[in-house]
């Protein structure tokens, strides 16, 4: 699947119903939104509806909208553009609702589900489904009640007569949403350690349980032959296999203790950093199964003598030939001989010699270095010798704090922080750590391939979270490379001949223009346009915009938030932003722009 278009509204959408090509959004606090979807390529706001209470849920017979906002309010939407209310059902806690016309089903949590006529107003029967009822579904004669508390409910919607309950499915979990294809019901389970329950409902009498998807925040992922294996905070280990068709089979799933955090593959066997539980080893059978083989333990934390000892906690491995190397948090850095995976022994170790207390939680390795993590002391660079111990060599405050994932690529090292920040060093003198550049682009883990760097995005308060890209390196000849050598740029090798990789602090200019291609149609002619901008200047830089609506013949300064009046009318509207700056380590970035026009026709 591909993302065709994106459309913002207010509010945080919960629940949505389509009637050809009108989108119908629940919104919370914002009541209904209307959107015309029909040109999906470019969907409008039709109508905001504000709704007695917070808006649940919503369904439609394409002339009616019926909203669950505590109560049920029922719309005509003969005109989208322009609603007009028709009654209201005053029921209890109406969370969603479900058409089967006559009736209008709502599912009112503890109140049960309640059923009204959709033409008039006034309950017509009570269904108590005795525990939380959240949404349904209408599958033919038939309505499956996602409940909370009580699973799956079947109701009987056969007329004469009110619904009637079924059939039950209990004991699988938080359900709190169900759709259904055939004869299977998908049921969404908001329990800890979360999944995707699917139910055959063929014979509604005696629904049962056909299998179970878990997609409890998958912290780390390992591949191997024709194997991924994936674990996830619930410390479920999944083994998928990507050679069965075109999409990728769950094989096996294996349940350890302790939620997992790092996964680092020696074949056939998967080394698991699993919190207090030290590091589990599961071997990866041919006939795709895992198998949990053994565990062992990290140091434990030096504690005051009056305290008792705590377990260590393994939150990071990294491997090199024979020697695993673990992050044990308060305990260190382990360093393990895994020669034989089902028999590791401790051969080393490694705490700072002020005797303050440790705090690694992450590794990566270079050759002869290992960089980690200290989420109290920073980034520390540590020398490997050939036995595999470690010797302390520099260490590095990041600017903002709270570094969580890092990468090396050759003489650089890009460190990203929870709190939204970017950073690129070079490492080229390890003793002498150069910070290059920094942009507000952070997340929890970062990796290198080729000129981009990857970055995973921890959603938060209902943002999703997903992957960041970030151009980290540009690409230079090697005419271009010699200056910048000259200066003692350490480069990496580039894809074709002659070619190198640079970080992009070094191939800054400043001042440094980005124009942009037409953005209005050749139908209208603007007058007047206003830019709203979400920048980042940095601590000497600023940005300059300026606007055209004749193609880039003339332009015009502009400020942001400010109308700009044209000298005549255009068709061509285009705006540019120069970015200056003197100092190449902080360097302004354009996130976002958008653009209010004016036409004749206003």
């Amino acid at each position: 699947p591909r993302r065709v278009s994106r459309f913002r509204v207010q509010g945080r959408i919960v629940d949505l119903a389509v009637h050809n090509g009108i989108v119908y959004l629940a919104c919370l606090d914002q009541g209904l939104a209307i959107v015309d979807a029909r040109d999906l390529q470019q969907p409008r706001q039709l109508h905001q509806w504000p709704t007695r209470q917070a808006a649940t849920g919503v369904a439609t017979n394409g002339t009616d909208v019926f909203i669950a906002a505590d109560a049920l309010e029922v719309l005509d939407i003969t005109n989208p553009e322009t609603p007009v209310h028709k009654f209201t059902h005053y029921l209890k806690s109406t969370y969603g609702v479900a058409l089967h016309p006559p009736y209008a089903l709502a599912p009112s949590g503890t109140n049960g589900v309640q059923v009204v006529r959709m033409s008039e107003q006034g309950i017509a029967a009570t269904l108590r489904s005795g525990h939380y009822a959240a949404r349904l579904s209408i599958a033919g004669q038939e309505a499956l009640l996602a409940d909370t508390r009580g699973g799956l409910q079947i109701l009987d919607l056969t007329p004469p007569g009110p619904p009637r309950l079924r059939a039950t499915l209990g004991n699988i979990g938080t359900i709190v949403d169900v759709v259904h294809g055939g004869d299977l019901a998908y049921l969404a389970n908001d329990s800890k350690g979360s999944s995707l329950v699917v139910a055959d409902i063929s014979h509604a009498d005696t629904p049962r349980v056909i299998g179970r998807y878990h997609s409890e925040s998958t912290v780390d992922v390992g591949l191997w032959d024709r194997w991924a294996i994936t674990g996830d905070t619930a410390a479920r280990l999944q083994l998928l296999d990507l050679k069965a068709g075109p999409r990728p089979t769950l094989k096996h799933t294996l349940t350890l203790d302790q939620k997992i955090h790092r996964i680092a593959l020696r074949p056939p066997y998967a080394l698991v950093a699993s919190d207090a539980a030290g590091v589990h080893v599961v071997e990866i059978l041919p006939q795709g199964q895992l198998r949990y083989r053994t565990t062992f333990e990290v140091s434990k934390a030096i504690t005051d003598e009056d305290e008792e000892e705590r377990p260590g906690r393994a939150l990071d491995i990294a491997l090199d030939g024979d020697d695993a190397y673990v992050a044990s948090v308060e305990g260190g850095i382990d360093i393990f001989d895994i020669r034989d995976p089902l028999q590791p022994k401790r051969k080393a170790g490694y705490r700072h010699a002020d005797e303050k207390g440790d705090h690694i939680i992450r590794l990566t390795l270079v050759p002869n270095l290992l960089y980690a993590i200290d989420n109290k002391r920073g980034i520390q660079i540590l020398q490997r010798t050939e036995n595999g111990s470690l010797t302390w060599v520099h260490g590095m405050e990041v600017p903002s704090g709270a570094p969580w994932g890092f990468t090396a690529s050759g003489p650089y090292l890009a460190v990203t922080t929870l709190l939204n920040a970017l950073y690129m060093y070079d490492v080229s003198t390890p003793t002498e750590p150069k910070l290059l550049s920094q942009v507000p682009y952070g997340g929890s883990a970062v990796t290198a391939k080729d000129d981009m760097l990857y970055i995973a995005v921890r959603g938060r308060r209902g943002i999703p979270g997903g992957l960041r890209l970030v151009e980290g390196f540009s690409t230079i000849s090697g005419k271009a490379y010699r200056p910048l050598k000259a200066r003692g740029v350490a480069s990496l090798p580039g894809a074709q001949p002659d070619t190198y990789r640079v970080p992009r602090a070094y191939t800054y200019h400043s001042p440094s223009p980005v124009v942009s291609r037409a953005v209005s149609t050749t139908e209208i002619d603007v007058v007047s346009a206003r830019l709203q901008v979400q920048d980042y200047w940095g601590t000497s830089g600023r940005i300059q915009y300026a606007l055209s609506n004749d193609g880039g013949e003339q332009w015009h300064d502009a400020e942001p938030g400010t109308w700009l009046q044209f000298p005549q009318p255009g068709r061509d509207l285009r705006w540019r932003a120069t970015l200056e700056t003197s100092d190449v380590v902080h360097t302004p970035a354009l996130d976002r722009i958008t653009i209010e026009v004016a036409t004749n026709s206003r």
